[in-house]
């Protein structure tokens, strides 16, 4: 690990998806996009798991895993730029989300920011932001300079402070 970032571990993904009541072929004719993902109402992701209630249709940003949130929202906005009208009128016919799945190494986790820029695209969309953020174990302490506190050394120096 950098002691410059100490978050080149952790992992961001981010990601456009539709939601409802259609065909996924369509929304890739209408929008002209090919999908990184997408199901039918009626399937079943795996055998035994319920059958979908809905379709849905994904399209990931194009970074790495270990490029910033923001530079996800920028690239998945640039991504949808050449069928955006297309993909605002879908997300008003059905559920838009733009989800991020953001696993943490360290006890504190990256900045999350979305600018005005990015709100107000996202907004235009009618898409939702969600979240999913993991909190992973971290890796053993060494004694190599300093490091930052393992959420059990965080969870002791809480109890200890609300003791005393």
């Amino acid at each position: 690990m950098s002691d410059e970032n100490p978050h080149a571990l952790d992992e961001r993904y981010v990601w456009f998806r539709l939601v409802g009541e259609f065909e996924p072929d369509d929304i890739t004719a209408l929008a002209g996009l090919t999908p990184d993902h997408a199901f039918r109402k009626g399937t079943r992701p795996r055998p035994r798991a319920s059958v979908r209630k809905v379709s849905g249709w994904l399209v990931n940003s194009r970074l790495t895993p270990a490029d910033e949130f923001h530079d996800h929202l920028t690239d998945l906005i640039a991504l949808l730029r050449p069928c955006w009208d297309t993909l605002r009128s879908l997300g008003r016919t059905h559920q838009a989300f733009v989800g991020a799945a953001i696993y943490c190494h360290w006890s504190q986790g990256p900045m999350i920011q979305v600018s005005p820029e990015h709100s107000a695209s996202l907004a235009d969309l009618g898409a939702t932001l969600e979240f999913d953020i993991y909190a992973l174990p971290e890796e053993a302490p060494d004694d190599d300079g300093p490091r930052l506190l393992t959420r059990d050394e965080l969870a002791q120096l809480d109890a200890s402070l609300r003791e005393g």
